[in-house]
């Protein structure tokens, strides 16, 4: 819970964001907030604003017009989809969504057997499958902004994997059609930031996906990836690419190969921030950083062997799974025995 009562005098930058958060909101539905909840630590710009009637959810974007673009596509969305919260309106920059409940898939993952992660990784792919074809019902383009696609873009996007060149190395991968293929413009709804951080599971046991700032028009593909790759997952790499390879209404003929491709370039981005965060730290991978590089490595190499375009990806990212595969063994031994690690670590780059 964030005390209130500073109200009409704010001590520093959060205590102004909340008051600009509040304000928007008293304006909005003109009663009084009761009480807010909020994490630890820096005051986010996500907010549960609880009035004597309802609860909300209020996000401080950084300029209007994201708010007013997020409000209209929430708007179509709840139309045709449950899978999204609904928008209560704009004011001032603060968006009001309806409350889809405390449960966040995150971290469900890590409180359940193998057996119920199944359930949790088919149902979150369901529901993300559900909403791109509820999105396809609706007008994207007089929604959403043009997308910044391009070659340049996506060749600066596929520098990731050049972190392999210290894992055995990238082989003959073919960058320039890699990069004709990340370029390709696509037409569905790509979320974006699809990591289980971003999603919640309702009583009725269906999976709600929130925060949609980043969406845009794309190549679905991209979500999957964002999803699959997430380390929040304790699932072998090959039964979560089943899941989306069995379960989404895929029509691209080419999707797989897309999905391939995303997930090398994604797992290879956070592979690469955690390898450049240890170097400059000068110091050597914390067992929570040893096994999320491991992980992101196993998912990059399943991942590139089910492309032709993507298979000389895959030695190297073999290797950086062995690598820091034993560099957590050896993290665990400097800790002693009994000693466990913590999974996640620093959180890289979506």
């Amino acid at each position: 819970m964030k005390d209130v009562s500073f109200i009409g005098d704010p001590q520093n930058d959060d205590d102004a964001r909340m008051l600009r958060i509040l304000s928007a909101a008293e304006r909005h539905f003109g009663t009084p907030v009761r009480e807010v909840e909020a994490p630890p630590g820096p005051l986010p710009s996500r907010l549960l604003l609880i009035f004597d009637d309802r609860r909300v959810i209020a996000t401080a974007r950084p300029a209007g017009e994201h708010a007013d673009i997020e409000s209209r596509l929430l708007e179509a969305l709840s139309e045709v989809t449950d899978r999204a919260p609904r928008s209560l309106g704009v004011t001032d920059g603060v968006l009001f969504q309806s409350d889809l409940g405390p449960d966040r898939l995150d971290g469900i993952i890590g409180s359940v057997p193998p057996g119920r992660e199944a359930l949790l990784a088919e149902e979150a792919v369901r529901a993300l499958s559900e909403l791109h074809a509820a999105a396809g019902e609706i007008a994207l383009d007089e929604i959403l902004p043009p997308p910044e696609t391009g070659p340049e873009l996506a060749a600066r996007r596929l520098r990731a994997v050049e972190v392999l060149a210290a894992h055995g190395g990238t082989g003959r991968f073919d960058m320039e059609a890699a990069t004709a293929v990340l370029a390709e413009p696509g037409h569905a709804l790509v979320k974006g930031d699809c990591r289980p951080v971003s999603a919640t599971l309702g009583p009725d046991g269906r999976l709600r996906w929130f925060d949609f700032e980043t969406a845009v028009i794309g190549q679905a593909a991209a979500d999957y990836a964002s999803l699959l790759s997430d380390p929040a997952w304790r699932l072998p790499p090959d039964r979560l690419f089943a899941m989306v390879a069995g379960l989404v209404a895929w029509e691209d003929a080419d999707f797989l190969d897309h999905l391939a491709l995303h997930l090398v370039v994604q797992a290879a981005a956070r592979l690469r921030f955690l390898e450049s965060a240890a170097q400059r730290a000068g110091r050597g991978a914390s067992g929570a950083e040893a096994e999320t590089a491991a992980r992101l490595s196993e998912v990059g190499a399943h991942a590139a062997g089910q492309s032709a375009l993507t298979q000389p990806l895959a030695t190297g990212f073999k290797r950086a799974a062995r690598h820091h595969r034993k560099r957590l063994r050896e993290a665990g031994q400097r800790q002693g025995p009994g000693a466990r690690s913590a999974r996640g670590g620093a959180r890289p780059p979506g």
